[in-house]
């Protein structure tokens, strides 16, 4: 994978409605979808975050939901979404490859999306920042 910038699996995980694994930046995130009946009136998404490794920085799910929810078309399905997101490998884009995951796995599953979700790392001295793109 040396000298990759980008690199996109679909349908890595067997058992999901969709999912997918993104390599950006150093980082790898897969990402699984579940799709459940509406709870209610619409369409609710719920992203859980979790590290195979102790020293992965902490995304907040809720963050990735917040993204995602602008790449829905209307009149999509009235559904409860849940996503399980691992980071399999910590680098610097770990957010931009959650969020890129995520709208893939959607995809995957055949959920109707307006454009998928993507995002960046910009270099800034020691440090990296994650740039997410939203409709909002």
């Amino acid at each position: 994978m040396a000298g990759e910038a980008l690199r996109i699996d679909l349908g890595t995980v067997a058992d999901a409605a969709g999912s997918a694994t993104v390599f950006y930046d150093g980082s790898s995130v897969s990402v699984a979808c579940r799709l459940e009946a509406a709870r209610r009136d619409g369409l609710t998404i719920d992203c859980e975050v979790e590290a195979a490794s102790f020293d992965a920085p902490q995304i907040n799910g809720d963050d990735v939901a917040r993204a995602l929810k602008s790449c829905l078309a209307p009149g999509g399905p009235k559904a409860f979404i849940k996503l399980r997101a691992v980071i399999l490998n910590s680098g610097r884009g770990e957010l931009a490859a959650a969020c890129m995951a995520a709208s893939l796995a959607l995809c995957d599953a055949d959920i109707p999306l307006r454009g998928l979700c993507g995002g960046g790392c910009v270099e800034l001295g020691e440090g990296a920042l994650a740039l997410v793109a939203t409709a909002e």
